[in-house]
């Protein structure tokens, strides 16, 4: 009698690793002092966004750590890059954020307008979609 064969289908490796990577940590970083103002571990945030004032706009960079504690590069000739949205249920209109044909990889930029709160997502963004994303983080815009 001769022995089944067992044979895997559809399976194709074109040398590209497609696993998603583990983010362990993200530090906000306000690119006006270049200093760490948010960062999230897990499922909570420490610090707070900087405000906004109407009509003005944030430059937020940002450093990914990966689960072996080695820093993700992101940037517009990385495999990553920093993309952020307003969080789904948050309150619309009172953010804009740049379309994502004007991302810069490196950075973002958060423009306030109109006075409120709202929350954004920061996510590690890979080709066209998200490897990662933040909790919500809330967002001040001021009208001064």
């Amino acid at each position: 009698e001769t022995p089944e064969l067992e044979t895997e289908v559809g399976h194709h490796d074109d040398g590209h690793d497609h696993g998603h990577v583990e983010v362990e940590d993200l530090e906000i970083v306000d690119r006006s002092d270049d200093e760490v103002v948010a960062d999230v571990h897990d499922d909570h945030w420490h610090g707070e966004l900087p405000h906004i004032h109407v009509d003005d706009n944030v430059s937020l960079g940002a450093v990914f750590t990966d689960d072996h504690g080695d820093e993700i590069p992101i940037g517009s000739n990385e495999e990553y890059a920093l993309a952020v949205s307003v969080a789904d249920d948050a309150e619309g209109g009172i953010v804009e954020i740049d379309s994502d044909e004007h991302w810069h990889g490196d950075h973002v930029h958060i423009y306030g307008e109109s006075e409120g709160e709202t929350e954004v997502v920061f996510k590690l963004w890979h080709d066209d979609h998200a490897d990662w994303e933040s909790p919500p983080i809330e967002v001040e815009v001021e009208d001064h």
